[in-house]
């Protein structure tokens, strides 16, 4: 996983072009449209998100992961628990299978040059 600092509209056009799973975890119910996750659709990645927004109404169970079911909690605390609890377990059970070799080969190239 990487972190990208100074993200805009022309980072993420290059990004949602060459992404296996795009990772997407705002606190729910603070999803605000979720456009990136929707570009990476169009350019045959997958999503793993938290289930809020348009991947609330588009997830299906074959058509990308989640992360937890949907459920709030009022103590930030236990709610940020549960999801990061949630996306580990969608990391080391599910995703994994599609990251490809030639995407684990770039991620290494690209953490290198830094």
């Amino acid at each position: 996983m990487v972190f990208i600092e100074d993200y805009d509209i022309n980072v993420g056009r290059h990004l949602t072009q060459g992404v296996d799973v795009w990772l997407n975890n705002p606190r729910r119910p603070l999803e605000a449209s979720g456009t990136s996750g929707q570009k990476v659709v169009l350019n045959g990645g997958l999503n793993l998100s938290v289930l809020d927004g348009w991947w609330a109404e588009a997830f299906d169970g074959m058509n990308g992961f989640a992360i937890g079911n949907g459920r709030t909690h009022s103590d930030m605390n236990i709610h940020d628990t549960r999801d990061g609890e949630d996306l580990m377990r969608v990391l080391r059970t599910k995703s994994s299978r599609f990251i490809t070799s030639a995407t684990v080969t770039a991620f290494h190239a690209v953490g290198s040059s830094a």
